[in-house]
């Protein structure tokens, strides 16, 4: 198995156990989030980054959790920016199951982002921040902290 574990998102403690599970339970080969929770600490917004559909599945690259027969058959490309999209819509045959439940993992957003998000498309939809409080419990306050001095910048 392999899991994209972007280092300044939060993870839940559950999220292999999650991910693995309903992966397995479905027979799937890769699984993920198609809407995904963002948080800014440094101005204290939060958002749910809701895919705005097409003609291919999606799921957000720190969200991803495969089987490593399918990147062996489709490695990704020698990119920065899109990579895990491009992976994701390689391989249509491939079973794949989108997570419902969007509360092991939250995106956080800050100044030096490799990949920018633009909050004000409308695929970021403005969301009570009590939720992702909710889901980070402790941790909400500790990332805003961590992240305080990009509101002197």
């Amino acid at each position: 198995m392999i899991i994209h574990w972007d280092d300044d998102d939060w993870m839940a403690d559950n999220r292999i156990r999650y991910q693995v599970e309903r992966l397995l339970a479905e027979r799937a080969a890769l699984s993920g989030l198609s809407r995904i929770l963002y948080y800014q600490p440094a101005s204290g917004k939060t958002w749910q980054f809701v895919y705005g559909g097409g003609p291919s599945r999606w799921f957000g690259g720190n969200t991803l959790c495969y089987r490593k027969a399918l990147w062996a058959k489709n490695p990704f490309p020698d990119i920065n920016v899109g990579e895990d999209a491009r992976f994701v819509w390689s391989d249509r045959a491939s079973p794949m199951t989108a997570l419902e439940d969007d509360s092991f993992i939250v995106g956080i957003i800050h100044s030096a982002n490799v990949s920018p998000k633009r909050v004000g498309n409308n695929v970021f939809r403005p969301l009570a921040p009590e939720r992702i409080r909710t889901v980070m419990g402790d941790d909400f306050e500790a990332y805003r902290a961590l992240l305080a001095s990009e509101r002197r910048q």
